[in-house]
Parts: C-alpha cells; structure tokens; sequence
C-alpha cells in the first residue's frame, strides 16, 4: 500500500451543469473517464471540479471529485508547435 496521496487538478469540470463532465480548456465533453469507485459524488455539492489522486490505492491513478477551492498540484496545458521540411508547422495541446 502507498504511504502517501498526490493530488493534480485536471482541468475537468462539471461547474456549468451539474454531472456532464467537460474540459474547462476546451468546453469538450469528457469522453473517458476513470473516476473512483462511487464517484464523481457531488458529496455534500459543490465538488464541481475533478481531480487526479496518485498513490491512493494499488491503482497507478484515479479520479476524483471535489471543491473547486481545494489545494492542489496542477498540470498544465502547453502548445507543442511541429514544422517540416517546407516550414508547415501543426499546433497541439499538450498536456
């Protein structure tokens, strides 16, 4: 069992309409989940927004939801910029 729990804010949230899950970056839905077990829960409300727990259990990650005013590492969303040989360059959000 791990001796200690990680959390990362995601960029996950469900602030606008409670339970559909969407990337606050894009407004996309969120199409694959790993939530904890009984989660997302709305425990108490006002968990709108979604973490990554790290270390909870034998699991490598999972998910999970809670107040948006909760301390917690962040992972951050950069552009990654390719070009080519003729100088076309293609952007893509890395995260």
């Amino acid at each position: 069992m791990p001796c200690y729990v990680e959390f990362y804010w995601t960029g996950g949230t469900d602030e606008f309409f409670e339970g559909h899950w969407v990337w606050i970056s894009t407004m996309q839905k969120i199409s694959y989940t790993d939530w904890f077990p009984g989660n997302p829960s709305d425990s108490g409300s006002g968990e709108d927004c979604m973490e990554i727990m790290v270390g909870l259990s034998d699991q490598d990650t999972t998910w999970n939801d809670v107040d948006c005013s909760k301390k917690a590492n962040f992972i951050c969303e950069v552009p990654y910029v390719q070009c080519n040989l003729a100088n076309t360059c293609t952007c893509t959000m890395l995260y």
